[in-house]
């Protein structure tokens, strides 16, 4: 929209604005004043008194309405800028079982998370790490801040690639991550918390004994472009049956 055009629509709102406020509402205090000015003072001195009264009003009525239309394209720009706002949201815990026996446990029991950009903008550099882990009684993990990672078909060879940590995020679209899986039918089982460890250089004692669950779990998802980190914390707990279950947080 150009300059001339701009300028005669802002005054086309100015006027309609302006219009309805000084036959409106806005007027009625005015009036009320003038009246009562009116029935208490002289003539010379009310008609003075009116006409000053009557320059406040249109003079208000300007302010009031260039204030509104500010308004109204304020809250309209700043509603552009939130729909443009990168934004994420993690689904509830999704568990995926390799061939389970009679009893119910699994040859490998994975629990997974998935992310989704539900914004509009390409989320870069996403990724998802462990902000705190802490077990039974009560003693963090030494692995705080490690990545978890993106998910692939065999979770726990951990030590045998380079896993990705990070991903980029197209609008409405969505990545699984690996959290925490267990091969529930070992003779003694273990918890494997499921990092982006990096190959045979990795050196993280990531595997727990079930005897130190039930562990809770923060996480923080985040990103290049991410202004505002998402949180979330889960329950990490072996089940009366012998299985690894993951559930949110009751109030997170």
């Amino acid at each position: 929209m150009d300059h001339a055009t701009a300028i005669k629509k802002f005054v086309s709102l100015i006027g309609e604005g302006w219009g309805e406020r000084v036959s409106g509402k806005l007027s009625v205090p005015f009036t009320l004043i003038a009246l009562v000015t009116a029935a208490y003072t002289q003539a010379t001195e009310a008609s003075s008194i009116t006409r000053w009264l009557t320059g406040s009003l249109l003079i208000t009525a300007l302010l009031f309405t260039a204030y509104f239309i500010w308004k109204k394209e304020h809250e309209k720009n700043e509603a552009y800028v939130e729909r443009d706002r990168p934004k994420i949201e993690i689904s509830t815990p999704i568990q995926l079982c390799d061939p389970k026996d009679a009893g119910g446990k699994a040859k490998l029991r994975t629990w997974k998370l998935r992310i989704i950009n539900i914004s509009s903008m390409v989320i870069r550099n996403c990724y998802v790490k462990q902000k705190s882990l802490i077990n039974v009684r009560k003693l963090p993990s030494r692995n705080d801040d490690m990545h978890f990672k993106v998910s692939t078909d065999k979770p726990l060879r951990l030590n045998d690639f380079d896993y990705q940590q990070s991903f980029d995020l197209n609008p409405n679209t969505d990545r699984l991550v690996d959290i925490a899986a267990m091969p529930e039918l070992d003779d003694n089982p273990r918890i494997y918390m499921l990092y982006a460890i990096p190959g045979q250089r990795a050196e993280v004692h990531n595997s727990i004994p079930p005897i130190l669950f039930p562990h809770t779990l923060t996480l923080q998802v985040s990103g290049e472009n991410l202004t505002n980190p998402v949180e979330a914390t889960y329950i990490l707990s072996i089940d009366g049956l012998g299985r690894l279950q993951m559930a949110p947080l009751s109030g997170h």
